[in-house]
C-alpha cells in the first residue's frame, strides 16, 4: 500500500508538471500566433512583389564578359549591342515578330520600360506582352534577344553599361496589370554570372488550352472574374486601413517592448479580420450571393489563376 501511495504521489506530481508545461505552451502560442500570422501574410505579399525584389551587387566586370557572350549568342552586331540603337521614337511601343524553330508567329509589345541609374546599379526592367503561338522555346529565345538589347544600353552616369536586367513576359494586359502574373521571366543581378530564365508552365498551359467557361450561381465566368478582383481589393483595403489604425510598433518608438509589439500586432490583425469580413459581406449582398458562394468564387479565382487587380501604391 505504501508503494502504491508513493506511486500515486509521483503520478500526481508529474501530472501537475505536465499541466503547467502545457499551459505555458498554450499561453506562449497564443501570444506568438498573431505574429506568425502576420509573417505569413507578409510572405504572401512578398511573393506577389517578387518581380520588384533585387539583390545587392558585387562585381561589375562580369557584365563586360556577359555582353560579349550575349552579342555572340544572339548574332547581333557589336554596333547594335554596344550602342543600343533603336529605330522607334522615344516612348513609342515596340511590336515585333520573332521567328524561331518553335514558332513562326510570336508577337510581342513592350508595355513598360523602366531604367534605374544609381551608384549601386544600372538596371533595366521590361514588362512585355506576348501573343500568338506561344512555346517555351520561343519565349526563351525572346527573353535572350531582349536581354542582349538591355545589356547593350549605354549612357548610364555611374556605370559603363547595364548591371541588372529583369524582363517579364505576360500573356495578356490584364495579367500585366498585376505586375507579377507572368508567363516567363528573366532575371540577372550584378552578382549573377549569367541570367536566369523561369517559365511558368502552368500559366503557359492555361494560355494554350484555356478552361471551359461555365455558369455558376447564375454568373458567367467573366462576371465571377470581376467579383474576384473586388474580393482582392477588399482584402487589400482592409489590410491597409488596419495598418493605419494600428501601425507597426517600431523598436525606436517610446515604450517599445516585445509585449507591446505583440499586443499592437494582435489589434492590427483583429481589425484587419473585422474589416475584411465587413467588406466581403457587403460584396456578397451587392451581388446577391451568400458568404459561402463568395468564398467559393475567391477559391476558384486563386485555383484558376485569374488576373488580379494592380497592387495598391
Amino acid at each position: 500500500m505504501k508503494s502504491h501511495g508513493v506511486l500515486w504521489v509521483t503520478v500526481a506530481v508529474l501530472a501537475v508538471c505536465f499541466a503547467g508545461a502545457f499551459y505555458g505552451f498554450v499561453h506562449e502560442r497564443t501570444r506568438v500566433q498573431p505574429l506568425l500570422e502576420s509573417y505569413e501574410c507578409a510572405a504572401e505579399r512578398v511573393a506577389l512583389l517578387e518581380y520588384d525584389i533585387t539583390r545587392w551587387e558585387e562585381r561589375f566586370a562580369a557584365c563586360r564578359d556577359l555582353l560579349a557572350v550575349a552579342a555572340q549568342s544572339s548574332g547581333s552586331s557589336w554596333a547594335s549591342i554596344v550602342t543600343g540603337e533603336r529605330t522607334e521614337e522615344p516612348g513609342q511601343e515596340r511590336a515585333s515578330v520573332l521567328p524561331s524553330p518553335a514558332t513562326d508567329s510570336l508577337r510581342y509589345e513592350i508595355l513598360d520600360e523602366e531604367t534605374h541609374d544609381s551608384q549601386i546599379k544600372a538596371q533595366v526592367v521590361l514588362q512585355v506582352l506576348v501573343q500568338g503561338d506561344l512555346r517555351e522555346s520561343s519565349l526563351r529565345l525572346l527573353l535572350e534577344e531582349l536581354y542582349a538589347e538591355a545589356m547593350g544600353k549605354q549612357g548610364f552616369q555611374y556605370h559603363d553599361g547595364t548591371t541588372n536586367v529583369y524582363i517579364y513576359l505576360f500573356s495578356s494586359k490584364e495579367y500585366a496589370a498585376s505586375r507579377y502574373q507572368w508567363v516567363a521571366m528573366l532575371e540577372k543581378s550584378f552578382s549573377d554570372a549569367s541570367p536566369k530564365i523561369t517559365v511558368d508552365r502552368d500559366r503557359l498551359e492555361d494560355y494554350i488550352s484555356p478552361s471551359q467557361s461555365t455558369l455558376r450561381y447564375g454568373l458567367t465566368e467573366g462576371q465571377r472574374r470581376v467579383i474576384f478582383k473586388d474580393i482582392v481589393r477588399a482584402e487589400d483595403r482592409a489590410r491597409a486601413e488596419s495598418m493605419v489604425t494600428y501601425p507597426d510598433l517600431l523598436p525606436s518608438a517610446p515604450g517599445y517592448s516585445q509585449d507591446a509589439f505583440l499586443a499592437q500586432l494582435g489589434q492590427q490583425m483583429g481589425e484587419q479580420e473585422r474589416l475584411t469580413e465587413s467588406y466581403k459581406s457587403a460584396l456578397a449582398r451587392e451581388h446577391g450571393l451568400t458568404r459561402e458562394q463568395l468564398d467559393d468564387i475567391e477559391s476558384e479565382g486563386l485555383r484558376e489563376d485569374w488576373p488580379m487587380p494592380p497592387l495598391p501604391d
